[in-house]
């Protein structure tokens, strides 16, 4: 249930976040600078519909890729989007329609979670000025019109409710806020790992911080429960994921050429032979220095007005919160910079992240709060003094400047450029590892999806859809046979009902299938490995638990 002092709030982050992306809800369009990512996120989209509409309730096989030879983009990719995306286009919204709805829908959450954290703290009139200053931040208008990211975008409004529900069980000791904590952190999981990898980090930086200021060292393992509960909430993601990585070219995420190495990418980094030709680095280096600046004037402005109403301040609890989201802004920043090399070497799997200037959407986050609070304290200390209300005007015109500007300039892929949906051909990170690429017809017919390689005899096709093929085969001798499908973990091979191992032509990697002579009934099915299965248990049961108990000790937000 909704507290009724919310809705004033409500009001105000929806109307600022249909104003700010009112160009995409209008526009039948992606909004991005690069092409190849435009391409894949609509293709994926438009696949994992597909996949939706066809019966499969978790869409991991992509079979438009490679040439049509397919691809497992969603062993590796999270789903959480995707299933947000054919939800709006299945109520009525064109597939690019449906994509910026969901940018509309991070935008509120992400405002909406940053509002209750602050009125937490300063009150709703306070928290409701600083929270619509958040929203208006031409960062967030930048990541949202130029960033061809889609899933990071969407995995933003996890973020604050992640660290409300932290705080609220760091206040109450309610095992129900530290589950609701855990929820948040598994959807955003199952949004983008990369963004929810960065934000552990932050998050085990900011609880130490805060353990240590505020002396409290009973509740040290909370995140690690946090993180513990939203690895089960996310298992149907994440159990394939660790399972069957071994079976993709995983590797090619941080190998140049098909790569990127983050060494490249630092925020400091000079032009290296690798990325001077980067359009991706060409078009978003700048602007993310130049917001390191900017950000940093925050971090200064927020010191001052901290050390001017330190001493009007009372609450203990507000400085500590306040100097702890301070050293995740600084956290965030160092690990944009060349000087946190030795942590990109130590920590596992950082060079997963590719770009330095990732945590820059992190330090975004911190950076924005610390502007808030700036604000929500000028603002309960000054009261009613016109000086104030001129400044937030000052603010609020010229951030809507930028904004202005930013809308105006973005780039749009209208549909008729990236629709019907292309085949994904160079994203090698996800084609699996027993593929020769070289030995491949790069242009097949799809009316010979399934080819006699050897004998004779007809070939009849009943039905092809995403993760499930049925053939009637006449052979006049034995025969075998090639399915244009890439031969993975998942592909189940039917003989006249009889399930028969599953084997890949050796320079190629498609399904090969050998029938005796005569009439048999063939099915090529994608089904779930054990990992899948496993993990799909372990969410469903998780969450069931999850929200059985919440509803038990539910209360209004």
């Amino acid at each position: 249930m909704m507290k009724q002092e919310n809705w004033p709030a409500i009001v105000v982050i929806l109307a600022l976040s249909l104003l700010l992306m009112g160009r995409q809800v209008l526009t039948d369009g992606y909004f991005s600078v690069l092409i190849e990512d435009s391409q894949a996120f609509v293709s994926w989209a438009w696949q994992f519909d597909q996949g939706i509409k066809a019966g499969v309730i978790y869409p991991r096989w992509m079979p438009l890729d490679f040439w049509g030879y397919g691809s497992p983009v969603f062993i590796q990719y999270p789903p959480l989007a995707y299933y947000l995306t054919s939800l709006y286009h299945n109520l009525g919204a064109s597939l690019l329609e449906a994509i910026n709805l969901v940018k509309l829908t991070s935008l509120f959450f992400y405002g909406f979670g940053v509002y209750l954290i602050l009125k937490k703290y300063y009150g709703r009139k306070a928290s409701i000025t600083s929270t619509a200053i958040i929203i208006c931040f031409p960062f967030n208008i930048f990541l949202f019109y130029y960033y061809g990211t889609y899933s990071s975008l969407f995995a933003v409004m996890f973020i604050p409710f992640t660290i409300l529900y932290l705080l609220e069980f760091i206040e109450t000791s309610k095992t129900s806020e530290l589950v609701k904590a855990g929820i948040c952190f598994g959807l955003l999981l199952a949004s983008h790992l990369i963004t929810a990898y960065s934000f552990a980090l932050l998050l085990i930086a900011f609880w130490g911080v805060y353990c240590f200021l505020s002396s409290n060292y009973n509740k040290s393992l909370i995140v690690p429960k946090i993180l513990l509960i939203g690895s089960a909430i996310s298992a149907a993601y994440l159990v394939p994921l660790l399972v069957e990585r071994k079976y993709i070219h995983s590797e090619n995420f941080t190998r140049y050429p098909t790569g990127f190495d983050y060494k490249d990418f630092f925020l400091d980094s000079s032009v290296s032979p690798t990325n001077q030709n980067n359009i991706f680095w060409k078009t978003y280096s700048g602007f993310f220095a130049d917001n390191a600046i900017f950000f940093s004037i925050i971090a200064f402005i927020f010191i001052f007005v901290y050390l001017v109403c330190r001493k009007k301040s009372n609450d203990y609890g507000n400085r500590v919160f306040e100097l702890s989201i301070f050293s995740a802004f600084l956290f965030s920043l160092f690990m944009s910079l060349k000087a946190s090399s030795i942590l990109w070497l130590v920590i596992p799997y950082m060079d997963y992240v590719q770009f330095p200037f990732r945590w820059m959407v992190l330090a975004f986050f911190s950076a924005g709060i610390l502007l808030a609070i700036s604000l929500c304290k000028m603002h309960n200390f000054f009261k009613l003094n016109p000086i104030f209300y001129c400044l937030y005007l000052l603010i609020l015109i010229a951030f809507l400047a930028c904004d202005y500007m930013i809308i105006n300039t973005s780039h749009v892929f209208y549909q008729d450029e990236i629709l019907p949906a292309k085949q994904v051909n160079w994203t090698l990170e996800h084609l699996p590892k027993n593929v020769n690429l070289e030995n491949l017809n790069k242009y097949p017919q799809p009316e010979n999806r399934i080819t006699i390689k050897n004998g004779r005899g007809v070939v009849h096709v009943i039905h092809e859809n995403t993760a499930d093929q049925s053939y009637k085969i006449d052979g006049e001798t034995p025969l075998a046979l090639r399915i244009g499908t890439f031969a993975f973990p998942g592909w189940t091979i039917y003989i006249d009902s009889q399930k028969v191992p599953t084997t890949a032509e050796e320079n190629t990697g498609l399904i090969l299938v050998n029938l005796a002579k005569g009439r048999h009934d063939l099915t090529v099915r994608f089904e779930d490995t054990l990992s899948r299965t496993v993990g799909k248990s372990i969410s469903i049961a998780s969450g069931l638990l999850a929200l059985g108990y919440l509803y038990l000790n539910r209360r209004k937000i």
